[in-house]
């Protein structure tokens, strides 16, 4: 099912947002308190350098966050710290200019959302 253009809106840097994710159909994203924890576990370790978390919810079959995205400057530090060997090919093409901000921070939740579906 596709979404309404109205809920979309693109990362930005230095910005407050609040980002949703839902499941499909209303299935339920934690089936017991360790798929919550690797979910939150796994949040932690892809939006660090990316994003300032201020708060979170996890609902039974959806979460919202409210987060403040970090400069250009300051991803490209962070990204930059990581050895060459360990960077995945989106932190490379925004280090190399190839993309910018916005795609480099929906790679990420790309990423995260694809590592906490495969633990589940």
């Amino acid at each position: 099912m596709p979404i309404n253009e109205k809920y979309l809106e693109s990362f930005s840097e230095n910005e407050f947002m609040h980002v949703t994710c839902r499941a499909i159909s209303n299935v339920l994203l934690f089936r017991n308190d360790e798929n919550l924890r690797y979910f939150l576990k796994k949040y932690a370790e892809y939006s660090n350098g990316y994003l300032q978390t201020y708060s979170y919810i996890l609902l039974d079959n959806h979460v919202h966050w409210l987060v403040k995205t970090v400069s250009s400057e300051l991803l490209f530090d962070f990204i930059n710290h990581i050895p060459v060997k360990d960077q995945k090919s989106h932190q490379k093409k925004f280090i190399k200019k190839e993309i910018g901000f916005e795609e480099a921070v929906e790679f990420q939740f790309r990423d995260f959302f694809i590592a906490s579906a495969m633990g589940i």
